[in-house]
């Protein structure tokens, strides 16, 4: 008999210190552009992220106001994004002090709770690469499995590691062109590099539409 199982936390919610712990180890990094600082960035600004302790707001634009941030040797693009993730990638790995990376769209929702329930369970150890796995071409086992950026990704700092400076047998991870889908590159290098592409339940992307109409706010900022 098989049946699904829920996905479970490693750290209770009343274990207010150690999901800080776990806060303060992560650094949260958020792709946005100039278009959408009035709206988009604003709306994260005003809900989830003044609840992350180590926020950066990546876009082509610096706005002192909002905080944002020109990473060196980004170029913006309208779709893909694959220069501005590696250039978050790189940047990270210079930021010695910090655990895991999570990356997100300046149009995700995510509980911050929830997010550092989700960390606990996973070392920085092990490399990996997590989220809403996707595959592409996996059927005829010349394809890939990818995380979906919309629902967030999330690697830990061995994961970033092999990504950028791999074993010297193998090439860094990079972008054929700025505007790759950064997704599904990421899940090509993971591939070629060995990283275990890693399924989370909890984080996702959908449409407004395939939201029941009757689900508030409140009850989506309870999921990732």
């Amino acid at each position: 008999v098989t049946y699904s199982r829920n996905d479970f936390s490693c750290t209770k919610r009343s274990d207010t210190a150690g999901l800080q712990a776990i806060l303060s180890n992560t650094l949260v990094a958020v792709k946005t552009c100039s278009k959408y600082h009035k709206d988009r960035l604003k709306a994260v600004r005003e809900t989830w992220a003044p609840l992350v302790e180590n926020l950066l707001l990546v876009s082509d634009k610096e706005d002192p106001e909002l905080g944002t941030k020109v990473l060196p040797f980004t170029v913006n693009t309208k779709a893909g994004h694959c220069n501005k993730t590696l250039a978050i990638l790189e940047h990270f790995r210079t930021e010695e002090q910090f655990k895991f990376l999570v990356i997100v769209d300046d149009d995700t929702v995510l509980s911050v709770t929830r997010l550092a329930q989700l960390l606990s369970c996973y070392s920085e150890d092990d490399a990996f690469l997590l989220g809403q796995r996707y595959g592409y071409m996996s059927a005829g086992g010349a394809g890939y499995s990818y995380i979906t950026g919309g629902g967030g990704m999330i690697l830990n700092r061995a994961g970033v590691t092999r990504l950028l400076a791999p074993p010297p047998s193998s090439a860094a991870c990079s972008c054929p062109a700025p505007e790759t889908p950064d997704d599904m590159q990421l899940g090509r290098c993971a591939r070629r590099l060995q990283l275990p592409v890693l399924h989370s339940g909890r984080m996702f992307q959908v449409r407004a539409i395939s939201y029941h109409s009757r689900i508030v706010f409140d009850q989506l900022l309870d999921r990732i």
